[in-house]
C-alpha cells in the first residue's frame, strides 16, 4: 500500500536473514492507489517463487509483547519473505499489510476462538498454559453478521498437544480478585498480562483423556476462568418477579442464592410503568437450576 522507506536499487529482500533479491523498480499503479514494485532475485532462488509465498515490508513495529524490526532504524526498511509449500510457480504477489506473527516453519497448531468482545487482545498477545507463555494471537476479524469475533491463535509445540476438544480458553487480562471463606484471593497469569492482556487455557481432568484437537478447531473464549469452568445448569427453569423498590446494584448475571449456595442467575432486568396509575415497577427474570 505504501513505498515509505523503500528505494529502487537499494532495498533488499531477505529470507532467514540472508539477501535473496533487490527491488529494481517502484512505481504507482494505474489507479494511483497502490505501489507496484519489481524485484530481481538472486540465482538459485527460482523455487522460492511459488503459490503461497508471502512478502511484507519490515519496519520498526510494536505489537502486543513483540518489538520487531529495530535493526531497520539503522539499515533501513527491507522486504521479508516466507516460502510457500506449493510447487506451482508464481511471479506476481500481493504483499501483506503486516508481517505474519507466526511463520510456516514454526512447529505448532492454529486454533480459532469465538468471543463477543475483543477486550485488550491484539496481534502478538501472549497465550498462557499453567502460567507459561506457549503461544500468541495471530490475527482476529469481525464475523460477517457482526455479532462476534473470531480470534486466531497459535500454540507452539509441544504445548499444542495439551489442547483437546474439552479445553477451555478465557481472557487472562488484568487481575482476578475474589473474597471467600478462605480469605482474599488474587490471581493473574503474569505482570505482562496485566499490562497488555492475554489468553489462558486449561483442560479439566476427565477420564478417558481425549486426543489432541485438530488444527483450526473452534473454541469459545470466555471472559474469565470462573465462567469457563462453570457447570451447566441441570433442567433450568425461568421465573419472573416484580420489584416496586430500587434494584440498584442488581445486574444481569448476578447469582440467585439459597442458604448461601448459588442456584441460578439473573438473566434479564426491565422496567415498566402503568399508563393509568403511573406506578413504576421492575420485572426481573431469573434462571433457576
Amino acid at each position: 500500500d505504501s513505498a515509505e522507506g523503500l528505494e529502487a536499487g537499494k532495498t533488499k529482500i531477505h529470507y532467514n536473514g540472508g539477501e535473496v533479491g533487490t527491488l529494481t523498480e517502484i512505481r504507482l499503479s494505474k489507479d494511483h492507489r497502490r505501489v507496484v514494485s519489481q524485484a530481481q532475485m538472486e540465482p538459485g532462488t527460482s523455487e522460492f517463487l511459488v503459490e503461497g509465498t508471502q512478502f511484507w515490508v519490515v519496519r520498526p513495529r510494536i505489537s502486543g509483547a513483540n518489538v520487531t524490526g529495530l535493526g531497520t532504524l539503522i539499515s533501513g526498511a527491507y522486504v521479508g519473505m516466507e516460502i510457500g509449500d506449493s510447487k506451482t510457480a508464481k511471479r506476481r504477489f500481493v504483499a501483506l499489510a503486516e508481517p505474519p506473527i507466526v511463520t510456516g516453519d514454526v512447529p505448532g497448531r492454529f486454533f480459532k476462538l469465538k468471543t463477543a468482545t475483543l477486550g485488550s487482545l491484539e496481534d502478538g498477545t501472549p497465550i498462557y498454559f499453567r502460567r507459561l507463555k506457549v503461544g500468541e494471537v495471530a490475527s482476529y476479524e469481525l464475523d460477517a453478521d457482526g455479532k462476534a469475533l473470531t480470534v486466531k491463535v497459535f500454540v507452539n509445540a509441544p504445548y499444542d498437544q495439551y489442547v483437546n476438544p474439552n479445553t477451555r480458553f478465557w481472557h487472562a487480562s488484568g487481575i482476578d480478585v475474589s473474597l471467600g471463606a478462605e480469605g482474599l484471593t488474587v490471581q493473574t497469569q503474569s505482570l505482562l498480562s496485566i499490562l497488555i492482556g492475554g489468553i489462558a487455557f486449561e483442560t479439566p481432568p476427565v477420564d478417558p483423556i481425549l486426543p489432541p484437537a485438530e488444527a483450526d478447531t473452534e473454541f469459545t473464549l470466555f471472559k474469565d476462568r470462573a465462567e469457563a469452568f462453570k457447570l451447566p445448569a441441570r433442567d433450568p427453569q425461568l421465573y419472573g418477579m416484580v420489584f416496586e423498590q430500587s434494584v440498584r446494584g442488581l445486574a444481569t448475571g448476578a447469582p440467585v442464592e439459597f442458604r448461601g449456595i448459588p442456584i441460578g442467575e439473573v438473566v434479564e432486568i426491565t422496567a415498566e410503568i402503568d399508563a393509568k396509575t403511573f406506578e413504576f415497577s421492575i420485572p426481573v427474570t431469573v434462571d433457576l437450576d
